[in-house]
């Protein structure tokens, strides 16, 4: 996980805990949280890594990181919209163990998909937004209305 964190500059979280077999072979996934729920899951073998995950999710958000800090813990559905916001914001990337090959995890790695990372709508919006707040793009506007979030040109 540092190697991904060097090279993309992100901090990678795992959302689940790996099970490894006999001879330390991928045998499954303990997922951290029931989605269905919002709540953690208290499975045996997850304390560990819902705390990693608890405190990465804190340390993208000055609130959380308060709250964190006074209470010693966050609620499971701050845990989620603050992971969902941090991955949205670039600063957690969300880490899920799979195997195709053994049919391992894949559900999982598309409940994720769906729960955290934006839908196109959003995904475009966020983009609309950066290029509107960019100096590149203010040189360029000279007041044309370009798009509804743009804080140049009124648009």
């Amino acid at each position: 996980m540092d190697e991904f964190e060097a090279s993309l500059g992100v901090k990678p979280v795992p959302l689940q805990v790996r099970v490894d077999g006999e001879g330390g072979e991928f045998e499954g996934v303990k997922p951290l949280f029931v989605l269905e729920d919002i709540v953690k899951n208290d499975e045996p073998g997850t304390e560990e890594a819902w705390m990693h995950l608890e405190e990465a999710v804190a340390m993208t958000d000055d609130d959380l990181l308060m709250e964190y800090l006074e209470d010693g813990a966050l609620a499971p559905d701050k845990v989620l919209l603050g992971l969902k916001t941090a991955i949205r914001k670039q600063k957690i990337l969300p880490a899920v163990y799979t195997s195709s090959e053994k049919k391992v995890g894949v559900l999982e790695l598309m409940d994720s998909i769906v729960a955290f990372l934006p839908d196109p709508v959003e995904a475009r919006e966020d983009a609309l937004q950066a290029a509107c707040e960019s100096e590149e793009y203010e040189a360029r506007c000279r007041g044309w209305v370009c798009s509804s979030c743009c804080t140049h040109c009124g648009g």
